[in-house]
Order: structure tokens, then sequence, then C-alpha cells
């Protein structure tokens, strides 16, 4: 046989068929061990750099090593090819940390393993691989390590310097002599505070200067902890939302609320013409008692209000310059109904909110301003058709809405009906037939659809969205007895309320002597806000904080109020403070945000010593205090949740 036909021999039995199922098995194996090494690798970095491509190289390896071992198994004349080839691929890579090889020659072990189809040995190995690196993982003192470069004159510091390391482990890495001085480099493994260490080394006599240089920042890098926090699901009133009584209808025994309804006459408000009762108002109402307690109040003007006797809700001095009103004996009331049309009226009213807006200031402890003035109880509808003035046209209601908007910057308007003219200003709404389900049907069908109002045939505009950007508020309604409301049709109040997306309820709440339904529409009002998930990690400088918040109720927090992460001492004394970035008002019902910060404040003794933690608020600008309470099972102090008290 000729040298020719030998060459062609092998080369045809080295093209023999292959086993194309056991290959691919071979592969995936060999895919899947790689994707392992890669998580792992993740997983328990702690470094100061994670290598993503490094990382990716593991799997790669994995499989390109298997492909090498199944086709030295298969064929004689590729692996003579594949000796070849290798020996003279060289590795120019540096590897900066030795732990690395250990996971290169884990990744090359799997793919020969699984090449060879040696699967259980594999697992097997990379289970005790996957031990052997949580084990030493939790046994890491790295991080602590430092270089601390100091500059001192003369000889006497030099012995400082080491009584002043005291018992951190310590190794002097050189000494320099220079004619300036002397320039001492040591590594230095600190048990304490790294800043301690280094303003004992300052206070040495003689020393210049000192630089603490963390040279690997293991530690600080390492693995993440992460905290799941379960819900909290009992009621509990809240900034901002929840029952809004009126300020002087409830007494010592009822439930903690968090908003006061104030509901004022203007005849209450201005008895003379530029007088207004301001002192009699504060006094009566305990209105700076409520400012320091950090309830925010609900306030609508009346100009009036059916009553059981015929009766005057504007000032007398008013009555008399406009006299174009009616006088109504009708089967809701008596009282007297002006003419919001004429201009010495609208003129008046435009002085006396300007006034009001003015006395409670823009601190915002008026939070929220239904739009009354017009209409029987402020409601903005009167019965025409019983000799009644009507109501003002589209144009004129317009401007009253704007007198609004001028005098209250800083609240949240309502309305009682959608109207074209409050579409587009950011307006919220509010129904005062709260619980009766035909008319919370019709107030319903308006926000969706729009509608006819008072003689206007398209006097209402759709606002089916208003909710995600402005407040829904109202009243539990009269109709209905109490205890319908809150025991036997409490599923239909629950239905309303949360359909509505409602914040706030008042004057009429719920009876809290229903327990069970008054925490059960209570837990239904407005936002719940709950920390899902907190992670914390070392990082270079201090310690990294990922948190997850979710509002998990019927509709948005509507203020942009600061959400801040604390890091405090065990006793509650905040060491820092970092705004956690997120807004409130675009966290709407079943939505999650994730912000990521750092806090310096927390370095690597925190965590060994347990005498610090972290906490988390949101702070109402009118009192500086955090406010909200989370709907989280979790330690809350102070208005502020604790998520990691030391680990």
């Amino acid at each position: 046989m000729s040298v020719k036909d030998f060459i062609k021999k092998s080369v045809l039995e080295g093209f023999s068929p292959y086993n194309v199922p056991q290959m691919a098995g071979a592969l995936l194996a060999a895919l899947a061990m790689g994707v392992l090494i890669y998580w792992v690798y993740q997983r328990f970095y702690a470094g100061v750099i994670f290598s993503r491509s490094f990382a990716m190289t593991l799997v790669g390896m994995s499989v390109l090593t298997c492909m090498v071992t199944l086709a030295i198994s298969s064929n004689v004349v590729i692996s003579l090819g594949m000796v070849g080839a290798l020996s003279i691929v060289r590795f120019r890579t540096a590897v900066k940390d030795p732990l690395d090889l250990l996971y290169l020659f884990w990744s090359i072990t799997a793919g020969i393993t699984t090449g060879a189809g040696m699967y259980l040995l594999a697992v097997a190995a990379s289970a005790v691989m996957i031990g052997v690196v949580v084990f030493l993982s939790r046994w890491q003192t790295a991080g602590r390590s430092y270089v601390a470069v100091l500059h001192y004159q003369g000889e006497k510091p030099g012995d400082e310097i080491v009584r002043a390391l005291g018992r951190n482990k310590f190794a002097v890495k050189s000494k320099t002599l220079r004619a300036e001085g002397t320039e001492l480099a040591v590594e230095v493994c600190c048990r304490d505070n790294a800043s301690e260490v280094t303003d004992r080394l300052r206070s040495i006599e003689g020393v210049e200067d000192v630089t603490m240089i963390q040279y690997n920042g293991e530690l600080w890098a390492g693995r993440k902890h992460t905290a799941v926090y379960q819900p909290d699901e009992t009621a509990f009133p809240n900034a901002q939302i929840g029952y809004a009584p009126g300020v002087l209808d409830t007494g010592p025994d009822e439930p903690a609320v968090t908003l006061r309804y104030l509901g004022l006459t203007w005849r209450e408000l201005e008895p003379e013409e530029g007088v207004y009762a301001w002192e009699a108002i504060q006094q009566t109402c305990h209105l700076d008692a409520l400012r320091q307690q950090g309830v925010h109040l609900v306030l609508r003007i009346l100009c009036d209000e059916p009553g059981a006797e015929a009766h005057l809700d504007i000032p007398d001095w008013l009555y008399e310059k406009t006299v174009n009103g009616s006088w109504y004996d009708l089967s809701y009331g008596k009282g007297y109904s002006p003419d919001y049309a004429d201009p010495a009226f609208f003129a008046a009213h435009a002085a006396l909110l300007r006034a009001v807006g003015e006395w409670f200031g823009a601190d915002g402890f008026v939070s929220y301003v239904e739009l009354g003035s017009l209409g029987h109880w402020g409601e903005w509808h009167v019965k025409s058709g019983e000799g009644l003035v009507p109501l003002p046209e589209e144009a004129v209601r317009d401007r009253y809405m704007a007198l609004y908007r001028e005098a209250f910057p800083a609240a949240k308007l309502l309305v009682r009906r959608p109207f074209r003219g409050a579409a587009g200003q950011g307006f919220g709404l509010y129904n005062d037939m709260t619980g009766h389900a035909g008319d919370t049907a019709e107030w319903l069908g308006w926000i969706e659809n729009g509608g006819w109002y008072e003689g206007d045939p398209a006097g209402l505009s759709p606002m089916p969205d208003a909710w995600q950007t402005a407040p829904i508020g109202g009243e539990l309604t009269s109709r209905i007895p109490m205890e319908q409301l809150l025991e036997t049709g409490l599923d239909q109040t629950l239905s309303l309320v949360k359909g509505s997306h409602m914040s706030f309820l008042g004057p009429k709440t719920a009876d809290a002597a229903y327990r069970t339904g008054y925490d059960a529409v209570l837990s239904a009002l407005g936002y719940r806000l709950r920390v899902t998930e907190a992670a914390w990690r070392r990082v270079p400088g201090g310690t990294e904080l990922t948190v997850t918040l979710a509002n998990e109720g019927s509709a948005p927090f509507y203020w942009d109020w600061p959400v801040n992460l604390y890091a405090e001492t065990a006793e509650g004394t905040t060491l820092e403070t970092v705004p956690l970035g997120i807004s409130l008002p675009e966290l709407l019902p079943g939505q999650t945000r994730t912000a990521k910060v750092k806090l310096t404040a927390l370095s690597a003794p925190f965590w060994e010593e347990r005498d610090r933690r972290v906490t988390m608020g949101i702070v109402d600008p009118m009192t500086g205090r955090d406010a909200v309470r989370f709907a989280m099972q979790t330690a809350q102090e102070n208005g502020r949740a604790v998520l990691f008290a030391g680990v």
C-alpha cells in the first residue's frame, strides 16, 4: 500500500459517523455547568471591579473544552492536530486574583468531564466546589486591609505609631529616610473603624500627615444581603389619607386621624366687610395644636347650607349689597341661595379667598380644598326649577375655579363634578354620596363619560384617569344607615370606595362602633406603601443599599414628599440622611420603584458591632418630621421603618 493510499484511508476513516445526540447532550451539559460557574463567580465575587468578560469566558471555556474532549476522544487525527495547535497557544492575560485560577480550572475540568460523558462526576465536583466557595466566603476578613502612608519628623513618632495601631494587625512594608523627614508605609488590618485609626495616628506629635489607602476592597465589594418584608394587613391612619372628621366632631376616645375637616360659612369668616374672625376660628378649632400634631386640613367654604330654619350663610353686609338671590323653603331645608353671577358678589368672594389663603399660608397645613362656594352645601347644584336663581354659566364657573387656584397654590383642589374647566387644571373630585350605589354610579358615569349639568348639555367632561394625578375625596352618604354601610352592605361600600380610588372621607366618617367595617373602609382608602425588598452590600467608602418600594393601595401618594434612607445609632440618633430619589406621585397602585443609594456613615465595624441600623422615612415638609407609616412587618419608630439593624 502506497503512502497516498494510507493517507486517503486515514482521512476517510477520520470521517466516521458521529453520535450526534451524545455530542449535543455533552455540549448542553457543558453549557449548563458554565452558566452555574458564572452564577457562583458573580454571586461570591469579592474584588473591586467585577469583570463580566471574564465571567463570560468561564462559560465559553466549559463549552470549548467539552468540544476539544469530544474531538480528541473520537478522532486520532484531530487529536494530533489539537496537540500541535495548543502547543503554540500562550495565555497572555495576567490573572489579578489567584481565586480566578480556581474558577478557570473549574470551568476547564467541567468541560472535560462533560465531554467525556462523566456527568455525575461533573455535578458532584461542582457541588463540592460551591460548598468550598460558600464556606470560605463566610470566613473572609480581607477588605479591612489598608496601607497607611505616614510622614513624620524625628525618631520618637515611630514608637508612638506602633502603640497607636494597638490591637490591629500590621506589618511595615517600607521605610524611607529623607532629609525632610521619614515616610513609613504600613499594611494594617483595621479591627476598629479606619477613621478612628487614622485619627489616632494623626494625633501623634511629629506626624505631619496620614493617608489610609484601601488596597483591595474585598470586604466592601462583598456579597449582597437581602431582606424581604411581608405586608402588614392591619388598618391604620396615615398621612394625607383616611378619615377626616370635623375639627370639633371627635372626642379623646375616638381613633387617631391625620386629617380634619374644616367647613366654614362666609358669615363665620367675615362678619364685617374686611374684618375676619381669625382669632375666634383659631381658638374654637384648635388649629395651632392640630398643626403641631402634624394633622392636615380638608377645607370647604360655604355660602348656602340648608337648615331647619330660614337663615343667611353669607354676611349681612354682603346680603345688602346683593339682592338678587332667592330665599327657599324646600324638602331638604331652608335658607338663602345667592346670585353667584352678581359682579359685587364675585368681587367680594375673590377678596375672601385671597384673605383665607394668606391666613392659612402655604406650609401644607391645608392639604385639600373642596371647591364649595356655589350651590347648596357647596355642592354646585340648586333646584332652579323651584324658582331659585340658577347657577352661573360656564365662563363664570371657570372664574371661580381660577380664584381657588390662585388662593391655594400648594393645596390639592377638588370639585363636585368633572367640569370642562376642571379637566385640564389638575383638579380632583369629591363625592358626597359615597356608599350609595345609585348616586355613586351616576357620579362615576360623569367621570367616565361626561354629561349634562344644570341646563348645560355638555357641561361635564370625561376625567376617567383624574385619580392618577389628583385626589378623590368625599363623605359617606346620609341616606343609608351606618349598620348597612359597615355591616350588611360592607362589600358594596368597599367596592364603591375602591372603584372611586378615594383617599379620604369626611366630615361624615365611619362609626368606630362598627369596628370591622370601620377598619375595612380605612384600609381601602388611598395608598399603602411597602418596601418589598431591600439589600445591602459593602462597597468602597461605605454601604450600598438597594430598596424596592411598592404601592399596594387604591390611589397614589399625591405629594412629592422626600423619601430618605437614614444611618442611625441603635438609640435612634441620625448619622446620615440620603434621599432615595423615588417620586411618590408617580408610584401608581400595583407599581414598584427601585432605587440604589450609598451610605458613607456605615463602615465595616457597623455590621460587626451591631450598633447601627438603616431606616427609611418620608418627611412631611410642614413639620419636618417623618410622617408616613409603611404597610410592612418591621419595626417602625418615629415615623421611620427599620430596614436593617446590624447583620
